[in-house]
């Protein structure tokens, strides 16, 4: 089972979030919604077909999952993608108005088929045609564009690829007190190792392997023999959270990572503030991954011990009442389909938009800190990366806050 100490921290704080939920409400309703981000993971998916997943003892090891293919989302997946949508629409319906137009998102994926796929059934469920827009009455969706970067330029998504991130992280892998901390899965290490026929040695490995048996048990399928006193709760569910310590694991790492995506947030929020940001925009929208969600929560400062389940999301509201601008974040589960409010340490649930970027101003990542030529690491050394593409504003933040103090 999940320990103890996992166990209890989550549901005091899930127990917290719900209280908030009830007690923030009605004073929601003096305020006025002015833009949304939203970042969500994937559906529920097959087996990867990468070397990081597959292991040699894998009974579905030569399985190709037809018709849909390793790595793509399954049915549930496809399903579940589509209510992230609808719970979003009825959740801001009046926000958005019932006719979509081109003007009122941007949606961006990582570059994975999962990830696109996910973006488009989430769109589906968020914008169905209406009236004029009606092409095929037995029918209801509508073309709506969304946009991605080739893998070796992207540094939102995927920052973890980022050779400073990788350099930060391996000399954190090499640390007395992280040592130490990881010894408590020494012995699963060594008996996954046996179990599986591969070699694993880190908490990374660990989180694979979690994945993997997390896409055959969510396509009902039976599990090793073996998995069934460590999965989905136990010591692989254990040192799955422990991964997502571990790649966040200091403020150099969490500023790459989860600041990458906090970072665009900030910038789209400014935007809007500053009047600079396209007219008629009311939401941005992010598909991504699971790492995306934990990351984002530890640059809040935020996450609670947890695997950020298929479609699990983060939203942050961007709030105007009587001359100031607030921040709200909330966190949508996935599984089960519920919705938690986040409250930021050292701040109010209706944070004040100038105290919640004093707060996470160093959790942000400079132009510096973004540069990203995944081209001198291993996996992308034959590809070619454009020092151009992916600049993104950080003085913006900096400027407002001065100018508030």
């Amino acid at each position: 089972m999940i320990s103890n100490q996992y166990l209890y921290t989550y549901s005091i704080v899930l127990l917290i979030c719900i209280r908030l939920t009830f007690a923030y409400a009605e004073e929601e309703q003096n305020l006025e919604l002015k833009l949304l981000n939203v970042i969500f993971r994937h559906g529920d998916r097959t087996p990867d077909d990468n070397k990081l997943e597959r292991y040699p003892n894998d009974p579905y090891l030569n399985y190709d999952f037809y018709p849909m293919g390793r790595g793509q989302l399954t049915n549930n997946g496809i399903v579940r993608e589509f209510k992230l949508g609808e719970f979003l629409r009825k959740r801001y319906d009046n926000y958005f108005g019932k006719i979509y137009t081109p003007s009122i998102v941007k949606a961006r994926s990582s570059d994975y088929d999962r990830t696109k796929a996910s973006l488009q059934l989430v769109l589906a469920g968020l914008f169905p045609p209406k009236g004029i827009q009606i092409w095929n009455p037995q029918l209801e969706w509508q073309p709506i564009p969304l946009e991605y970067v080739p893998k070796v330029d992207d540094n939102l998504f995927l920052s973890d690829d980022c050779p400073r991130y990788l350099e930060e992280y391996d000399r954190v892998l090499e640390l007395s007190e992280y040592k130490k901390e990881f010894a408590e899965f020494e012995d699963l290490t060594a008996e996954l190792t046996k179990l599986t026929g591969k070699n694993i040695t880190t908490s990374l490995n660990m989180a694979n392997l979690y994945h993997s048996l997390m896409a055959i048990y969510s396509m009902n399928l039976p599990l090793p023999a073996w998995a069934k006193s460590i999965f989905p709760y136990g010591k692989l569910y254990n040192a799955t959270v422990f991964a997502y310590k571990t790649s966040n694991y200091n403020k150099s790492l969490r500023k790459i990572y989860g600041g990458a995506l906090l970072k665009k947030f900030v910038e789209n929020m400014m935007e809007y503030v500053n009047g600079t940001l396209k007219t008629g925009r009311k939401l941005f929208l992010y598909s991504g991954h699971e790492t995306n969600i934990a990351s984002l929560l530890y640059t809040l400062n935020a996450y609670t011990p947890h695997i950020p389940a298929y479609s699990s999301s983060i939203i942050m509201e961007l709030l105007y009442k009587e001359g100031i601008y607030y921040v709200k974040v909330l966190h949508y589960l996935g599984i089960p389909p519920e919705l938690e409010v986040v409250q930021l340490p050292g701040c109010e649930v209706i944070c004040p938009l100038n105290k919640f970027l004093q707060l996470i101003i160093n959790d942000i990542p400079s132009d510096k800190d973004m540069i990203c030529d995944k081209t001198t690491t291993t996996d992308y050394a034959d590809q070619k990366y454009d020092p151009n593409k992916n600049t993104d504003l950080y003085n913006i933040i900096e400027n407002y806050i001065n100018n508030k103090i």
